[in-house]
Parts: C-alpha cells; structure tokens; sequence
C-alpha cells in the first residue's frame, strides 16, 4: 500500500533494513496494491516463517490470520476452533453454506501445513497458561513441552519448579 506518497514495506521488512545497512542504492522488490487485510496477512505469513517465533507468537499470529480472513474477533474465532473439534457427528460442519467460515478455517490450517485439531489441542491450550509461565514462554525462557507440564502443577510448587527449570535448564 502507498502512504502518503510512499511505500510500505509488508514482506521483508527485515531484508530492508539489511540492504539500508549495506548502503545499497537498489534492491528487488514486488510492488502489490493491497488492501489492509491483505497486508496484513502476507506479513502474518512472513512473521510464521521465521526461524525464532516461540509456540506462543506463533499461536498469537495464526489467530490474528484466521480473525483477519474470517472477520472475527480472536475470541469468535477460539471459540469457532472449539466447535469445529467438538463437532463429532458433524451437525455443525452441515448446517454452514460454501465458502464458509469452516473451509475458511481449513485453508488456511492447509497452508500453514498444519490441522485444526491439532492447533486446538496443542496450541490453544498455551492461552490458558498461568501469567508466569506464559511471561517465561514468551522471553524463550523454557520450551513449550516444560511450559505444558509445569502448568499442571499448583500453584505453589509451580513457582518454585518455573524458577529451578529456568536456573538449572531442567528437562521435562
């Protein structure tokens, strides 16, 4: 998109800076007329490709994509994913018109090379993390399988266990 006169970097925000840093005077580029949800979406897919996004930043962006393209707020679209799992004899999947919110929803699991099920019941579970774990999530300081396990703990033991496993880099 141009504002004000200008471009916006949407894709490769990061190659920009590097080609500044270089002092390059020209760089290859794709100019796009866009619209908002479009951009948004091509930068919420570049940001998933990224080597370091933590389970946690990727859970946040694949809700902020699906709320994007299915006009939703995070929590319609939570709750949405619930059903779609919980719709065992698939009432729910028939009673919805083409182009729905259901194919939708499987698009873009589809190109994300992942499944709605298996988001919901490996990623949405990380939204329900007591605040210091999902905090220690979110610095990278401990992975997503110790952050699982230590959230069954009361609260008591998990504070003490949160602080061990990040001073000790203790396995699961």
């Amino acid at each position: 998109p141009v504002l004000d006169g200008k471009y916006e970097v949407v894709a490769g925000g990061r190659r920009y800076r590097a080609s500044q840093l270089l002092s390059l005077t020209e760089v290859p580029v794709i100019i796009l007329n866009l619209t908002d949800n479009e951009a948004l979406e091509i930068s919420i897919l570049e940001n998933l490709q990224r080597e370091n996004l933590n389970p946690l930043e990727e859970t946040e962006a694949i809700l902020k994509l699906l709320s994007g393209k299915l006009n939703q707020d995070v929590q319609g679209v939570i709750s949405l994913l619930y059903r779609l799992r919980n719709d065992s004899k698939g009432e729910f999947r028939r009673n919805v018109s083409p182009n729905s919110e259901i194919e939708i929803v499987e698009a873009v699991f589809q190109t994300l090379g992942i499944t709605s099920k298996s988001f919901v019941e490996t990623r949405l579970p990380l939204l329900k993390l007591p605040s210091d774990i999902l905090e220690s999530l979110r610095q990278g300081q401990i992975a997503y399988t110790k952050a699982i396990t230590l959230r069954k703990k009361n609260e008591e033991i998990r504070e003490n266990l949160l602080k061990e496993v990040i001073e000790n880099n203790l396995s699961v």
